[in-house]
Parts: C-alpha cells; structure tokens; sequence
C-alpha cells in the first residue's frame, strides 16, 4: 500500500503535504517540490505512474513508448546530469543577480552601468574608468 510508486508516489499525498508545509513548517514545503518534480520526472520512464492512486488506478506517462526513459540507463544519468547542472547553474544566476546581471557581468555595457546607478538612488557605485551619460556628456 505504501511501498514504491504507490500512494508515496500520489499526488493526492503531496498536495496535502504542500498546503500543511506552506502554512506551518517551510521545509516541509520544500520537500513537497521535490517530490512533485520527482512525480514528474516519473512519467517520463517505461512504467509511468499512478499520480491519483487512491482514486484510480490509471499509469500516466508525459510521451510514446520510443521516447520513455528506462530506469537505471545511461539516459537517466545523462538526464540528471544535466538537471543537476541547471540547478547548480540557477544558484550561481542568482548570485549574478539573474539574467540581467550575467548579461551585465559578460558585457559590462557602460549604458546597462549608468541604468542601475540610476536605478539605486543615493547608493555608493563604484565604476572606473569614465561614464558616458546617455546624452553624450562625459
């Protein structure tokens, strides 16, 4: 009843946990979309999932047979792989100050520098060299 890719692999589990963990315990809720991603990520395997257990039996599975995933293949690895390297790639985005903080720190665009002085107000920015104001003046 609660083995594998029973009710533990329900979404009628995980969406009481989700509400439970968003109004009391954060933590909670956080392993709630891990699991829900998990859920997922099922459906793209040769067996599928019962994503309604208690209410029905039916497998769910996200493509046609030629293009599932078998567990424990090459292909999974390959594909957590990647997906381990978009979220270590989302955290160090974030760092950066997401897109347009990358786009800032590859180009480093004296217009896209001036914009975010004048976006920070009174705030202390640091530039070198000389700014050009986008009227022309230096």
């Amino acid at each position: 009843m609660c083995g594998h890719r029973n009710f533990t692999h329900s979404l009628v589990l995980w969406i009481a946990v989700l509400i439970i963990g968003h109004h009391f315990y954060k933590p909670l809720f956080w392993l709630e979309i891990g699991a829900c991603s998990h859920l997922l990520l099922d459906t793209w395997n040769l067996s599928g999932v019962t994503l309604f257990k208690p209410l029905t039996d039916r497998i769910f599975v996200m493509a046609g047979l030629k293009y599932r995933v078998k567990v424990g293949s090459k292909n999974e690895l390959a594909i957590m792989f990647i997906l381990a390297l978009m979220v270590w790639g989302s955290f160090n985005l974030a760092e950066l100050g997401g897109f347009r903080g990358m786009v800032r720190e590859l180009i480093g665009d004296y217009n896209i520098a001036y914009n975010e002085h004048q976006k920070q107000g009174t705030k202390v920015c640091y530039l070198e060299d000389k700014l050009r104001m986008n009227n022309g003046v230096l």
